[in-house]
């Protein structure tokens, strides 16, 4: 008799006979057809491995298709920004944003709006939900109209990351 496990791990999913491992108990090996599954996740080396977090973020741009990033595979918030300006075709405008305007703001699962940058590092990369490009024009009309425009932008993040990553 031979029996199958699989492992838990997300990356990759064998299957390993137990004949193929020696018999740890000192008494008959698993092919006589007693098999105690408590017995081997006991005396198993396998840890469980934790579901993968979702690193993936939405990146919303007026006018331009939403395109989606690995924050965590940047180290800070310049290169996020600097990836993001690519993505988008800014050249500087975001790694210089006080004299071009430009704003990145971004939706926490809280549904907070908040700048981009205000947060330590590792605690934006935890929370980030969405993040929205604005303009000089939007960010002026979120001066004016405020709440109405972050309102909008909390809806669109998160009708548009509810689906997974795209």
């Amino acid at each position: 008799m031979q029996f199958q496990v699989k492992s838990a791990s997300l990356a990759e999913s064998q299957a390993f006979s137990l004949q193929e491992f020696p018999d740890s108990s000192g008494g008959a090996s698993s092919s006589n057809g007693e098999f105690d599954d408590n017995n081997l996740l006991k005396n198993s080396s396998w840890q469980q491995v934790a579901p993968r977090v979702r690193t993936y973020t939405k990146i919303q741009k007026a006018g331009s298709v939403g395109r989606s990033i690995d924050v965590s595979s940047f180290r800070n918030y310049d290169e996020l920004c600097c990836e993001i300006e690519c993505m988008f075709g800014l050249g500087g405008l975001l790694s210089h944003s006080k004299g071009s305007g430009w704003k990145l703001i971004y939706v926490d699962y809280e549904n907070d709006v908040l700048l981009v940058g205000d947060d330590p590092w590792e605690e934006f990369v935890g929370c980030v939900r969405c993040i929205r490009i604005l303009s000089p024009s939007e960010v002026q009309q979120m001066g004016e109209e405020g709440m109405q425009l972050l309102n909008s932008t909390t809806t669109q993040c998160i009708n548009g990351s509810e689906g997974g990553h795209a």
